[in-house]
């Protein structure tokens, strides 16, 4: 298993834990209108950063080019590559940069 996979892993078990913990701590009922405004803002923000990726850089763009524009593209030049990645591939890089972003406010 790789460092990268590794991380990866526990990332994502780290960001549910801290979710599990913000819902202990403030209770489901004001979570819950939370939860669907963050999840339209989601929505938004990610279709965004996809777009300008997709729209003007290239993978071969200093630092970010291997790491952010190569994933983004990738599914449009290879549209089954999208199903050969795992759960905790894809959701790896979101979970680390969420938990770094809920620290940092907590």
């Amino acid at each position: 298993m790789t460092v990268a996979r590794r991380l990866d892993i526990l990332s994502v078990i780290g960001f549910w834990s801290l979710l599990a913990g913000y819902l202990a701590i403030y209770g489901i009922s004001w979570s819950w209108h939370g939860f669907i405004l963050a999840f339209f803002l989601a929505d938004i923000i990610s279709g965004y950063v996809h777009w300008f990726a997709d729209s003007f850089f290239h993978q071969n763009t200093p630092i970010i080019g291997k790491y952010l524009i190569f994933p983004f593209r990738e599914h449009h030049q290879i549209p089954q590559k999208i199903t050969q990645h795992d759960f905790f591939e894809t959701t790896g890089n979101p979970s680390r940069k969420h938990i770094t972003k809920t620290v940092n406010v907590r």
